[in-house]
């Protein structure tokens, strides 16, 4: 889930740097507030609809050279994203960890 919420992020003019299963990774020039406001702003629905599958993910699917592209990101979307459990990620509390960028990271 932490894919459509990286993706929803960047459309929210955040700088995502990475995500995993556990974390999303962002450069919060304009401080860790932004980043809370940009979270709290977040619809389950625009998330969903801002999420744009991997051309690898979208390549796996069976039957995706028959498919027209509109309808292959729409079966992913449908497939990885449930709305039930975006919505309860968006309404849990929050941990912000801020770090200092070392050792000539980005």
């Amino acid at each position: 889930m932490n894919s459509v919420l990286a993706h929803a992020l960047e459309a929210s003019n955040l700088d995502v740097i990475g995500f995993d299963d556990f974390s999303i990774s962002a450069d919060i020039l304009k401080g860790p507030e932004f980043f809370d406001r940009a979270i709290r702003a977040l619809d389950p629905r625009t998330a969903r609809n801002r999420f744009c599958p991997s051309p690898h993910l979208a390549e796996s699917l069976k039957f995706s050279i028959c498919l027209p592209a509109g309808t292959v990101v729409e079966i992913l979307r449908e497939r990885h994203v449930n709305m039930t459990i975006l919505r309860q990620i968006l309404q849990r509390p929050r941990r912000l960890i801020v770090a200092d960028r070392c050792c000539g990271e980005r």
